[in-house]
C-alpha cells in the first residue's frame, strides 16, 4: 500500500477559544503541520474537490496548494476550503487544471468495496481502530478513532486508493479530540464544585473571571493565557491536567 509522505510531528490538538479579538491570535498559534494536515484532510473529503498528486505546504500560516484538478470550479472550491481552515492566514493556489487521467470504470458492489477498504486499513497498525461505517454507491464513510491527525489523513488516503471508491467521508475522531470533549463536558457539568479548586490552583483568577468562564473549558484556557501569559498549548495543558486531577474527586 502506497502511503503518504509523513508530515513533520504534529503538535497536540488544542481547543479554540471563542473570545472575540483573541480568536485571531489563537488561530495564529496553530502549528504549520496541523494546518497542513487539516487542509489536506478537508480537500480529500470535500465533495466537488477531486484532486490528485495533492500536496499542501504551510509556512507561518501561509498555505500553498499543489497538485491537479479537473476543472476551474474545483480549483476555486479548493481554495475556499483551504481558506476556511483554522490557522490559515493566506492561500496560494498553484493547483493545475488538467484533464483527469482516464481510469477504468469500476462498478464493484458496495459490500465488495467495504471488504477491500477494511482489508487495506487492517494492513496498517496505525489504523487498527478505524472502521468502515458504510459504503453507498462507492462513497465510503469511515468511523472509529486514531491517535493522531496524521493517521486520520492516512486513513482517508488509504481508503480513497481502493478499487471502486468514488469518494471518502470521515467521522474518525483523534484521541486528543475525544479526551478534550470529555474534559470539557466534565468541567461544564461540575463547575460549581470545581470553582474553588480552580481558584486555589490559579490564584490570579478573580471571582469575576470564574463567573465569566461558567464552566467553559475554552474560556478557562483563554483566561489562563490572559492572566499568566501562557502560550495557547501551555494553557490547554494546564486545563487538561487540572481536570485529570479532579476525576477521582468529582
Amino acid at each position: 500500500m502506497q502511503k503518504l509522505t509523513r508530515a513533520l510531528g504534529v503538535a497536540g490538538l488544542v481547543m479554540s477559544l471563542a473570545l472575540g479579538a483573541s480568536a485571531v491570535a489563537q488561530a495564529a498559534d496553530r502549528p504549520d503541520a496541523w494546518v497542513t494536515l487539516k487542509t489536506k484532510l478537508a480537500l480529500m473529503t470535500s465533495e466537488g474537490v477531486d484532486t490528485w498528486d495533492l500536496n499542501v505546504d504551510t509556512t507561518s500560516g501561509a498555505v500553498t496548494l499543489h497538485g491537479k484538478v479537473a476543472t476551474e470550479e474545483a480549483k476555486k472550491k479548493a481554495e475556499t476550503v483551504a481558506a476556511g481552515i483554522e490557522g490559515a492566514k493566506s492561500v496560494k493556489n498553484l493547483l493545475q487544471v488538467v484533464p483527469k487521467p482516464n481510469r477504468e470504470a469500476v462498478e464493484d458492489a458496495d459490500d465488495v468495496i467495504k471488504a477491500n477498504v477494511e482489508k487495506a486499513l487492517d494492513a496498517d497498525a496505525m489504523l487498527k481502530d478505524v472502521d468502515v461505517a458504510s459504503v453507498n454507491k462507492g462513497v465510503v464513510l469511515l468511523g472509529g478513532s486514531v491517535d493522531t491527525l496524521e493517521a486520520h489523513v492516512l486513513a482517508v488516503d488509504t481508503a480513497s486508493r481502493v478499487r471502486g471508491v468514488r469518494r471518502v467521508s470521515t467521522n474518525i475522531k483523534t484521541k486528543a479530540e475525544t479526551e478534550q470533549t470529555m474534559n470539557a463536558d466534565v468541567l461544564k457539568g461540575k463547575w460549581l464544585q470545581l470553582k474553588g479548586e480552580a481558584l486555589r490552583q490559579w490564584g490570579k483568577l478573580t471571582d469575576d473571571d470564574l463567573d465569566e468562564i461558567e464552566g467553559n473549558a475554552e474560556k478557562l484556557a483563554g483566561k489562563l493565557q490572559e492572566r499568566y501569559g501562557y502560550a495557547r498549548d501551555e494553557a490547554q495543558r494546564e486545563v487538561d491536567g487540572f481536570l485529570r486531577r479532579q476525576e477521582s474527586t468529582v
